[in-house]
């Protein structure tokens, strides 16, 4: 749930004045989506919402040089966070929305550590993003600027980088982990929250290579069943099949840097 995912996400940001040296997390008997949907792994190991706002916190950690920014209202569930990188070519935002009553913010870094070509990147943790890059921009000099839109349970990830090896970003958006697919079309979530297909599918994905992209594979169980090369980068799965198996997706980019998702699905189809 994107809601634990934006709790844990302030909690963590909080945490960073709270004067402690160690912070234990612990999570109680209520089931991946108890109130907060606070579980980090699916039953089959992948990552729920919450695992993805401690991945945002790892990079973010990779410029450990906190930068000052306006003070936190603590009674308000908003927090950000920035740091550099210890070489200076990297500035990255964390911004948390738990159910405050903001739903945009205004952003305004002045006196980078560089005055040149940078690339701002955006990261989304929703209910439709699993810390997916949103918005790529080349942009140039000292200062950098925007205004977004920022729902309630919302997290965002900024980096600044005037780094040129950016491996690309992939996300599969059809099959939908835990729903149940009937012939090509989503139904309804699942109860123990597996991916259901019956008949043929559909494997959708979303791409994103400042570099550009030159191909995407899928696979099922490792084995390779189609490329494409051109957006929208889908491939329709209809062939026998029956039972659990695992759907990949590996996205190149023009300079042979990659990024891979997989997801499992329970599929009955006669082909």
């Amino acid at each position: 749930m994107r809601r634990g995912a934006a709790f844990t996400a302030c909690v963590m940001i909080f945490l960073q004045d709270a004067g402690c040296d160690t912070a234990y997390r612990y999570r109680g008997t209520q089931g991946n989506n108890g109130l907060y949907g606070l579980g980090l792994f699916e039953a089959n190991g992948r990552y729920k919402k919450t695992a993805y706002a401690f991945k945002a916190m790892k990079i973010l950690l990779e410029s450990p040089k906190r930068l000052y920014m306006n003070e936190m209202d603590y009674n308000e569930s908003f927090a950000f966070i920035a740091g550099v990188s210890e070489d200076r070519k990297n500035v990255t935002l964390l911004i948390s929305n738990y159910e405050s009553e903001y739903n945009e913010y205004s952003l305004t870094i002045e006196n980078l550590p560089w005055d040149s070509d940078f690339t701002y990147i955006r990261y989304v943790l929703d209910d439709f993003n699993d810390l997916g890059i949103v918005e790529v921009k080349n942009l140039n000099g000292s200062s950098f600027s925007t205004c977004e839109k920022m729902p309630a349970n919302t997290v965002h990830l900024i980096r600044l980088t005037t780094v040129e090896k950016i491996p690309p970003m992939i996300n599969i958006l059809k099959p939908r982990r835990g729903c149940l697919y009937i012939f090509d079309r989503e139904i309804t979530p699942t109860l123990l929250e597996n991916t259901i297909i019956i008949g043929q599918i559909t494997i959708e994905t979303d791409v994103y290579s400042i570099k550009g992209v030159d191909r995407v594979e899928f696979y099922v169980d490792n084995g390779l069943e189609y490329t494409d090369y051109e957006k929208p980068y889908s491939w329709t799965w209809n062939e026998f099949s029956v039972g659990k198996h695992e759907i990949k997706v590996i996205a190149y980019d023009t300079q042979k840097n990659k990024a891979i998702d997989k997801t499992n699905v329970i599929i009955f189809n006669i082909g």
